[in-house]
């Protein structure tokens, strides 16, 4: 399945976080004005990276507010959630398998996955 680069572009830019973070803006804002392939994969791939090391910063500070029992649990859930988080990119992103778009997409799965993770994670905790 073919998209337009311009197609996919206002796709991938209308999901972007809504969050008061100039970082994220900034990387969103590369991706989006991003003129060839391999500058879209680029500017993905830092989303998904700087958007990882978001949550491990809210993992972070979430279990230092846990007694040795909760500690225990969150730690668990949070390593299945990244376990799940490789196999679901991994089964989503298949169908690009081999294409020059694969990492835009892949990146773009990690991000959004990550996003909903840490979204879960605000409002169950009741954190920001």
């Amino acid at each position: 399945m073919k998209f337009p680069i311009k197609i996919l572009m206002v796709l991938l830019f209308s999901c972007v976080s809504r969050a008061d973070d100039s970082k994220l803006r900034e990387l969103e804002v590369r991706l989006a004005s991003a003129q060839s392939q391999q500058d879209m994969n680029i500017a993905a791939g830092e989303i998904a990276h700087y958007l990882d090391k978001q949550l491990s910063e809210k993992e972070a500070e979430i279990a230092k507010s846990l007694d040795a029992p909760g500690l225990q649990l969150f730690s668990e859930a949070s390593k299945l959630f990244r376990a799940y988080r490789v196999a679901q990119v991994s089964f989503e992103g298949d169908r690009y398998r081999g294409g020059s778009i694969c990492p835009l997409m892949r990146n773009e799965m990690l991000s959004r996955i990550t996003r909903e993770r840490l979204s879960a994670l605000s409002v169950s905790l009741g954190t920001k």
